[in-house]
């Protein structure tokens, strides 16, 4: 595994543990089995290191959700297999510490990962609509687009989450719940 690799891989656990913020340059590159100097040759700064890992996420949710499309005749078993996806391979990044972190610490980080949810959402329901889903044939996709967005940003975001003392696991599932419902 090349450096960049192993920082990434270091931080994800890190963060699982802790979330992102308090995480310190220090501990990044001892996880990583390599020193600090290094570590700001490769990146930049603490930023850089959790904006590489926010980008190694993204690059692995999306192309996960995308396989996901082509795997799926539905939109219901995309939204269940995004959740699990979303859930599983993203948990070290949106548990309550983290997510917290991210829109409180570097909110244009959090602005990149509203505007990449806001742009998967937007395919996934174009690309259905095109296979002619029939939960969704009827619906247009401009309005279902807008309000599975707006559910997405209003729930799986910390505030909302902090204020009802819910974790991203909870929010998620009963997020995925009313969605199915809905369609």
């Amino acid at each position: 595994m090349n450096v960049r690799d192993r920082v990434i891989a270091a931080v994800k656990e890190l963060a699982c543990e802790r979330g992102l913020h308090d995480i310190t340059v220090d501990e990044m590159a001892a996880g990583a089995g390599i020193s600090k100097r290094t570590l700001y040759r490769y990146f930049g700064s603490k930023e850089g290191v959790i904006e590489a890992v926010l980008d190694s996420v993204i690059e692995e949710l999306t192309q996960e959700i995308r396989s996901l499309v082509d795997r799926e005749k539905d939109i219901a078993g995309v939204l269940t297999g995004a959740i699990r996806c979303f859930l599983e391979d993203g948990r070290f990044l949106f548990n309550a510490g983290s997510i917290s972190d991210l829109k409180r610490c570097y909110p244009q980080l959090w602005s990149k990962i509203e505007r990449i949810r806001a742009e998967n959402i937007r395919w996934i329901i174009q690309t259905m609509a095109r296979r002619g889903d029939p939960v969704i044939r009827d619906l247009d996709p401009r309005i279902l687009t807008a309000c599975v967005t707006a559910s997405v940003q209003a729930v799986l975001n910390p505030d909302f989450l902090l204020t009802n003392n819910l974790t991203v696991e909870e929010a998620a599932v009963q997020l995925q719940r009313f969605l199915l419902r809905s369609f």
